[in-house]
């Protein structure tokens, strides 16, 4: 069996980070194996705070599973800390012949940061032409490019932009613009305008799962185009059947139906 590897945080309700992204690579036919560059202190609500693990200890870990085993793919997600970037740069390096997607995780949904502010042109230039895939949000994509972004024209602006500054494929995420949710791919040559019907559900984790879920069909063989949209119609199917479980935000389910309430009488 072919394995995945995520390089991102941890997220303790498994709604996001390493956690959702081994369940995204299991449901979609791959072993799933993961580093977690941070861990937080969150629930559905709200994130707390976050930890690093010393970037000695990654290293030891990262060298110990590439000393014994093969990736088909790589998923980055949250750098945890600007200490981290090394060890992103060596990921990267080391694995040029297989896809690599990454997702850039500056801040929560709850607007808790999770890099240091300072690191971004760092992180920009370490994956700057060595990537299969970028999947920004409007706010991450406006902090790469400086322009606010509110209407689709922007949103097809800044995908040129960031292609332009780094040289690699974006699919920028435009699920919080008002209308009917947009995601904007662009290659360096075509842009493609991904559409969906908007639900009424409330989730964190969207991101995580689409990168992951696009790294699984790119490994798959599948072409980016294609990549991207079939990434996109399963996270729609599996926001359909969000679980709320806490007193925040659903979480999002995948290889599992909706369980059902079952009364045990003594």
């Amino acid at each position: 069996m072919d394995i995945l590897f995520s390089f991102a945080g941890f997220d303790a309700t498994g709604g996001a980070g390493v956690m959702l992204d081994l369940k995204v690579f299991h449901a979609l036919g791959f072993y799933g194996m993961a580093l977690p560059s941070g861990l937080t202190i969150q629930n559905t609500r709200s994130v707390k705070g976050r930890f690093s693990p010393p970037p000695e200890f990654l290293l030891r870990q990262y060298l110990s599973l590439t000393d014994d085993v093969d990736f088909a793919g790589i998923k980055i997600g949250m750098l945890g800390s600007t200490l981290n970037l090394s060890l992103l740069e060596r990921i990267i390096s080391e694995h040029q012949a297989v896809p690599i997607v990454v997702d850039p995780v500056f801040q929560s949904s709850s607007g808790a940061w999770l890099i240091e502010r300072g690191s971004l042109s760092d992180f920009m230039d370490c994956i700057a032409g060595r990537i299969n895939l970028l999947t920004p949000n409007l706010t991450e994509a406006a902090r790469m490019t400086g322009k606010t972004i509110e209407t689709p024209s922007d949103m097809e602006e800044a995908s040129r932009k960031i292609h332009h500054l780094l040289g690699v494929p974006v699919l920028l995420k435009g699920g919080h613009l008002p209308g009917m949710p947009k995601d904007i791919l662009f290659d360096g040559s075509n842009l493609t305008v991904l559409e969906k019907k908007r639900l009424d559900v409330k989730v964190h984790g969207t991101g995580c799962f689409l990168s992951a879920a696009a790294l699984a069909f790119l490994a798959r063989g599948m072409s980016l185009a294609a990549a991207c949209r079939f990434a996109g119609d399963l996270i729609h199917k599996s926001l359909k059947k969000a679980l709320s479980l806490g007193k925040g935000q659903s979480l999002l389910a995948i290889g599992i139906d909706t369980p059902r309430a079952h009364t045990h009488k003594p």
